[in-house]
């Protein structure tokens, strides 16, 4: 069986170090302050096709900062 945990800062620089670009997670909208915490660590929203009660926030590994619509 997988075992999931929430992703951690720290977790980006490995990622990043295995060659990963970017991790994205799916999360039920109404959870706001978990919204806030991936927000904080640079996560944004993933524009989705009828997401329904889902958002999906990501973010690239080769950055500190969080992506902007020109990236």
């Amino acid at each position: 069986m997988t075992t999931v945990r929430p992703y951690r800062p720290d977790d980006r620089a490995a990622l990043r170090d295995r060659g990963v670009p970017a991790v994205h997670l799916g999360m039920v909208t109404v959870d706001t302050p978990a919204r806030a915490f991936y927000n904080r660590l640079g996560f944004h929203e993933i524009p989705i096709a009828g997401p329904g009660p889902v958002t999906c926030p990501g973010r690239r590994t080769d950055r500190t900062a969080p992506p902007t619509a020109a990236a």
